[in-house]
């Protein structure tokens, strides 16, 4: 707690400002648009790979959190709590600094650029910061959630390019089971979507690879018709479904499961069939 109030001593309108666009940058929204860039458009094969260890990330982070319980410390007194309405669930560990460390360290391996590693470095640690700032993460929280995050890409890398070198991609169910097994006692929203995501991922995965196998385009027009006509969908089915769909385990299971689907399998199916 000390921490935290040490910290936001500094607080002033501007950084108000500054540190919620930094924390940002560890939400679900940039992750994904990051990824469909790279998936849809620059790298299929790296995108799988980042997709894998983004799910193996969340998925460990939606279980640990439903284990521990740990409450968040808004509303205890004298922590001032900015941006409360991102921060669903549990406390530890922080989802936002795991997510941004669990996207830039696989980056990072892959560009393999020591620039991109420093400014990869300085930005995990800026969105760890912001959530301090924030008020609405733990130190500990950020810390752990920084390591779970090195630790689920250097294992995710390790299952993907066995499943590769095997060209057996039934492998990567080494990395989705235990989760689905763990599902029915940790089954709080946010370990819900991961899962569920990380299941219409894999099977994505396998029905890309065996009956569609499309290309990236070189046509930059193509690229951007991609990302447009795949975004809308994915509003559709993220916001739409959730109008429709009752508040309930299951259906946040289905739609997630959905979204993910769509991105790997059913888009590139379009994107082949119609040439974009």
């Amino acid at each position: 707690m000390e921490i935290i109030l040490w910290i936001q001593k500094f607080s002033s309108p501007f950084l108000d400002a500054l540190f919620n666009l930094i924390t940002m940058f560890g939400e679900e929204a940039i992750g994904i648009i990051v990824f469909l860039m790279i998936f849809w458009t620059i790298n299929k094969n790296y995108g799988y790979k980042l997709m894998f260890s983004f799910f193996t990330s969340m998925s460990l982070n939606g279980v640990i959190k439903d284990y521990f319980k740990a409450p968040r410390p808004i509303g205890v007194d004298g922590i001032r709590s900015l941006r409360k309405h991102t921060a669903t669930g549990y406390s530890f560990p922080s989802g936002h600094t795991q997510g941004i460390t669990t996207l830039l360290s696989s980056l990072s391996v892959e560009i393999k650029s020591l620039w991109f590693s420093i400014f990869s470095i300085i930005m995990i640690l800026l969105v760890g910061i912001s959530r301090l700032y924030l008020g609405v993460h733990w130190p500990k929280d950020v810390l752990l959630g920084t390591i779970f995050g090195f630790i689920s890409v250097l294992i995710s890398n390790f299952v993907f390019n066995k499943s590769i070198n095997k060209n057996n991609p039934f492998i990567l169910l080494f990395l989705l089971i235990p989760f689905l097994i763990a599902l029915p006692f940790f089954n709080s929203t946010d370990s819900i979507k991961s899962i569920s995501g990380f299941s219409g991922a894999f099977v994505g995965y396998i029905i890309e690879l065996k009956y569609i196998n499309f290309e990236i385009p070189y046509c930059f027009r193509n690229k951007i018709k991609r990302i447009v006509l795949g975004l809308i969908v994915i509003v559709l089915i993220k916001s739409g479904l959730k109008i429709i769909f009752p508040n309930s385990g299951v259906f946040h299971f289905i739609r997630y499961f959905l979204l993910t689907f769509w991105i790997v399998a059913i888009a590139p199916y379009l994107f082949k069939k119609f040439n974009i």
